[in-house]
């Protein structure tokens, strides 16, 4: 399930690294390059959309939102295979800090 969601940042990531490469500094842009590379350390991806949501920001001046299709499918997996109970704890406590 973390695998899928790494998966898919790095691509969301990877579809805005030539719009933002003029306007990181280097060290958002080693950041941005772990992420965009699925190489980022495990405690970096819980923020990684919000990374990207001020990245852009700052780059076009405007508010900005990611919005996810298919959110719902790990949940919908884990669910399936009887293990919700399980990823729900791990989130919560993740999101938790």
């Amino acid at each position: 399930m973390f695998w899928s969601f790494r998966e898919l940042v790095s691509e969301h990531y990877s579809d805005w690294s030539e719009y933002l490469s003029d306007s990181l500094t280097p060290a958002d842009q080693r950041y941005f390059d772990s992420i965009c590379g699925n190489e980022a350390p495990l405690e970096q991806w819980a923020n990684s959309l919000l990374r990207l949501c001020e990245f852009l920001a700052l780059k076009s001046q405007r508010k900005v939102m990611i919005f996810v299709d298919e959110y719902e499918a790990p949940n919908n997996r884990a669910y399936e295979h009887d293990f919700f109970k399980t990823v729900r704890h791990i989130l919560y406590d993740y999101s938790r800090g």
